[in-house]
């Protein structure tokens, strides 16, 4: 850690006990936005919606080799791979454990 613990470091913004940093909160969403990208998204050309054209599109990139667009694809078809992490704690594994509702999962 580059600064002791209770330091404030150089430069940083303290905000004050109880009060937010974020006092407006999350900018609201222009309603008609939504409605304007469903339309557009809707909108059917050569027997194609916009939707399905760019589904398309980035298929047909990740057939040509583009990584990215088949990440995009495989990501939405499939669902993200799930990301495994291998840590220990002075050389004992440690156990994970997950619940599911009920259920216990130890891995």
């Amino acid at each position: 850690m580059p600064f002791k613990k209770g330091e404030t470091p150089k430069g940083a913004i303290v905000f004050k006990k109880g009060k937010s940093g974020n006092p407006k909160g999350r900018p609201k969403v222009i309603p008609e936005l939504r409605e304007i990208m469903a339309n557009g998204l809707g909108e059917v050309k050569d027997g194609k919606t916009a939707a399905e054209a760019i589904v398309m599109a980035m298929r047909n990139k990740a057939i040509k080799g583009d990584t990215k667009a088949a990440e995009f694809v495989f990501g939405y078809a499939y669902g993200k791979a799930s990301q495994s992490i291998d840590f220990t704690t002075k050389g004992e594994k440690v156990e994970t454990v997950i619940m599911w509702g009920e259920r216990e999962i130890k891995i």
